[in-house]
């Protein structure tokens, strides 16, 4: 009998760690309000956004930084956008 987990279950008990870590300060704001410098990609207006701001990592180093973010539709719950805010400055 095998006591370890499996490879497949490592990587599952990771990705749940990070984004817990990642996740559980963010804040999210709603896109009509959320200082972007890209825009909304496909049909969605800014109205029709939640613009979630990932929680920063205790181990980076200070700076001006533009912020990590995911854009998520508010009508379907599709995430739309990961990455950059381009907010920088």
């Amino acid at each position: 009998m095998n006591d370890f987990i499996t490879l497949n279950r490592a990587r599952q008990l990771a990705a749940q760690y990070v984004a817990k870590r990642m996740f559980e300060t963010a804040t999210v704001l709603d896109g009509a309000d959320a200082r972007l410098g890209v825009g909304v990609p496909g049909a969605c207006t800014r109205e029709d956004v939640w613009v979630v701001y990932k929680s920063e990592n205790p181990g980076d180093a200070p700076g001006l930084k533009s912020s990590n973010i995911v854009i998520v539709c508010k009508r379907t719950g599709r995430v739309l956008y990961e990455g950059s805010a381009r907010d920088e400055g």
